[in-house]
């Protein structure tokens, strides 16, 4: 009678093990988000960087080669797709300029820089720890 109880506790949690894998793959992909939307002290994978929206002073359709450079140097600190990055904190007033963590570095961005960086929000299993800021 143990035998049976037991053999049939460890099928339910195979079943259920498998049953939330095959749920977690079938998942349509969470969209890209730009990085100065996503909440503080959460996880993201880096999708890809984009030229800042036109509506922003700095960002003129005439100063192309300023979009082109700031997505250069954001590159060139650690912004490339795949990397995981995370908002610790934000300053004040005015919730600018973003603390930010990719990797093992730690950097501040206005959120019009941040707006260019487009992640995807990872699950809370698969999220690092986050040190305290």
């Amino acid at each position: 009678f143990l035998f049976a109880m037991l053999r049939s506790m460890i099928l339910r949690v195979i079943l259920i093990y498998y049953s939330q894998d095959f749920f977690l793959r079938s998942m349509p992909p969470t969209p890209a988000i730009p990085l100065h939307l996503l909440p503080f002290k959460r996880w993201a994978r880096v999708v890809d960087l984009a030229t800042p929206a036109s509506d922003h002073p700095s960002c003129k359709k005439d100063h192309s080669d300023a979009s082109q450079g700031l997505l250069e140097q954001l590159v060139s600190i650690g912004f490339a797709p795949g990397e995981q990055v995370c908002i610790l904190a934000a300053g004040k007033p005015g919730n600018e300029p973003l603390v930010v963590r990719i990797g093992t570095s730690t950097f501040a961005l206005r959120r019009s820089e941040a707006s260019c960086v487009l992640v995807t929000p990872l699950s809370t299993t698969t999220q690092q720890e986050t040190p305290d800021a």
